[in-house]
């Protein structure tokens, strides 16, 4: 494949070193109901990254505490988490070579974001490290990724061949085979991989052009 016509990345962990941040944070938010609970919700939400906030939250509930929270609790969590995270998050580290893929192509690509991080809340982060510019769209929760990915598509009148998604998560490479968009994953080194096998997986996006031309 030659440069796409569009490029969707995931944000955290793919565009910005925020993986840990929110680890960190979910732990924080159910620490109260111990150690035990606290290491199971950074397990999930390690696996899980490309999942809403809500849904995560929903999850705990019914698995770890007994009870399925009310849309009330739901969206009193949500908010504590949002307040644990966005500060952190403007602030973090960008992912190396990310910084430089965006001023090489943005203006020859059009590039999006699809987050599972609430609209608002990622709006603000991306605003808040000067990142706006080099987007045609910046989408977040409550949609779900895949629907996300399905409506860039069809309202830039992208074609799915000819579009290429980044993320970190299993619910990344489901969203873009959904659409079929074409796959690649940002996969730390050491980490153990959420996709299927045959994935292609970078470390980082210093070689993001690369994989994107081995697409073939």
């Amino acid at each position: 494949m030659p440069m796409p016509d569009a490029i969707i990345f995931d944000f955290d962990g793919v565009l910005v070193d925020s993986v840990d941040i929110k680890t960190e944070a979910f732990a924080e938010l159910y620490r109260p109901h111990g150690e035990e609970v606290a290491r199971q919700v950074a397990a999930y939400q390690r696996a899980h990254g490309g999942m809403t906030r809500h849904a995560k939250i929903r999850h705990f509930g019914a698995t770890l505490l007994g009870r399925a929270p009310t849309d009330a609790e739901v969206d009193a969590l949500a908010a504590r988490m949002g307040a644990l995270v966005e500060e952190k998050v403007t602030a973090c580290p960008m992912i190396a070579g990310a910084r430089d893929f965006l001023d090489r192509h943005h203006a020859r690509v059009r590039l999006f974001v699809a987050s599972a991080t609430p609209e608002a809340e990622l709006r603000r982060i991306v605003a808040g490290r000067g990142l706006a510019p080099y987007f045609r769209g910046v989408h977040g929760s409550p949609t779900p990724k895949d629907r996300v990915v399905a409506q860039i598509v069809r309202a830039a009148a992208l074609d799915p061949a000819r579009t290429v998604m980044v993320g970190d998560a299993e619910e990344d490479r489901a969203a873009a085979a959904a659409s079929g968009v074409p796959f690649i994953g940002v996969l730390a080194p050491g980490q153990p991989s959420p996709f299927p096998p045959g994935v292609p997986t970078i470390p980082d996006l210093r070689t993001l052009e690369q994989a994107i031309l081995a697409l073939g």
